[in-house]
């Protein structure tokens, strides 16, 4: 798994002549919801999840997963805005690499 963020996102954001998907916002309007697997030279893309939208104000982001061939996972967060009175999300920042990581919380009810 030796690639880069810009390798992600020289995958996502395609070339014009691609005849799929060109950007972030065209490959998350296509590849949402999270049971949608693309599979691509990096390794198998799915998004694992994502925040944002109607009534969430303007954060808006999607992570997501790639599997290689031997099982081994990444993980990666696309940033963006959201504005509701306009045309949407759009997934138009930076990409980082994350790792899962598990919070306690504590609730009083």
């Amino acid at each position: 798994m030796s690639y880069s963020v810009e390798d992600l996102d020289r995958v996502i954001e395609g070339t014009p002549d691609d005849d799929w998907y060109v950007g972030w916002d065209a490959w998350w309007n296509n590849f949402y919801p999270h049971d949608q697997v693309q599979h691509t030279e990096l390794g198998s893309l799915r998004v694992v999840d994502s925040y944002g939208g109607e009534g969430e104000g303007d954060e808006f982001w999607v992570v997501i997963s790639i599997t290689d061939g031997a099982g081994a996972v990444r993980y990666f967060k696309r940033l963006g805005w959201y504005q509701s009175y306009g045309d949407g999300g759009h997934l138009d920042g930076p990409t980082v690499e994350v790792a899962p990581v598990t919070r306690e919380v504590t609730f009083y009810e």
